[in-house]
């Protein structure tokens, strides 16, 4: 009987060890699954430690949203686009890599309006973020050229850092809170709840409303296309002009999401894209991501090209170039 016993214990051990690592398995999986859906942005080891930080006040974060956060705001204020009490928005001066992203390229000119303006125009956007320490490299580089910028926030990282840019004297935009595509574009009712939930924490975060969006992977993605249909996607865009919103493509993309990027493969994009048939553009919006080190790294050079081009430094709002993809 003694011996039965042990058996049936044992066996009951083996079952309870195989049912653990069958559970632990099951969650690798799902957590490498959501992370492919959130679009293309791939991390690197100093990335990745930029991140982790901001992991543990995401719970935080997210609770936070659920209720609304009297004493942080005096009162809501409606506003055209986020921009902070500083209001000197301008500062005037005069390898072969594979993309993670199917994007048009600067030469195909893939967008509405010609841009031109007999001014030449640089509107410098940050996706993805605000992050750890490579958020903070970038507002540190900007402040030391005292140069505003276009911040599409997410929040499915952490948000704490958003009053931070937002009180640098930063525009804030809205990326989506969940920046996960089968979410997003499950359907249009999705897509809209995404985004309230992301436009109520910037607005916990500032006191203020932002109706500045950018699509993940901008507004011709074929993932948004091949989700919610031709009707759905054209409904999604009317709907967010009915809301009074205005969304925002670019028209160079600095490749810091590439496959195999460096610092100088995203100064030499950038370098690339500002020409022309052998001139400047007129008007240039710059995509970049402030939770990659590689464009914390590359900015302060990338600047310089700039201010060496000519170009003024301004930060988007619904009145300007509409830099959206045909």
């Amino acid at each position: 009987m003694s011996k039965k016993k042990n058996n049936k214990m044992s066996n009951a051990l083996l079952v309870c060890i195989s049912v653990t690592l069958v559970a632990i398995i099951a969650m690798i999986a799902v957590g490498a699954y959501g992370l492919n859906n959130r679009d293309t942005v791939s991390y690197d080891d100093d990335d990745m430690s930029s991140l982790v930080s901001d992991v543990s006040s995401t719970e935080q974060t997210s609770s936070e949203t659920t209720s609304t956060d009297v004493s942080s705001v005096s009162s809501e204020k409606e506003t055209s686009s986020i921009v902070s009490s500083d209001t000197s928005s301008t500062t005037t001066s005069s390898d072969k890599v594979t993309s993670n992203t199917s994007l048009p390229t600067p030469d195909d000119d893939p967008f509405i309006g010609d841009g031109q303006t007999g001014e030449r125009v640089c509107y410098l956007t940050f996706d993805d973020g605000p992050s750890g320490k490579n958020t903070d490299t970038v507002l540190k580089t900007l402040s030391d050229n005292n140069i505003k910028a276009t911040f599409f926030v997410v929040g499915y990282l952490s948000t704490s850092k958003i009053k931070d840019v937002y009180n640098a004297g930063h525009t804030i935009g809205l990326h989506t809170y969940s920046h996960d595509l089968d979410e997003l574009y499950a359907d249009t009712d999705a897509f809209f709840n995404d985004l309230k939930k992301i436009s109520d924490v910037v607005y916990q975060k500032t006191g203020v409303r932002s109706n500045l969006t950018r699509f993940p992977g901008g507004s011709s993605t074929a993932a948004m296309k091949s989700r919610l249909g031709a009707d759905g996607f054209a409904t999604v865009k009317e709907t967010l002009k009915e809301q009074g919103y205005t969304y925002f493509d670019w028209n160079i993309d600095s490749g810091d999401t590439h496959k195999g990027t460096s610092k100088d493969y995203v100064i030499n994009q950038v370098k690339k894209g500002i020409m022309s048939n052998g001139k400047y553009k007129d008007n240039v919006c710059i995509l970049f991501h402030d939770i990659k080190k590689v464009t914390a790294d590359a900015l302060p050079e990338v600047i310089e090209i700039l201010k060496d081009a000519g170009y003024t430094f301004k930060t988007l709002d619904s009145k300007c170039y509409n830099y959206a993809f045909k």
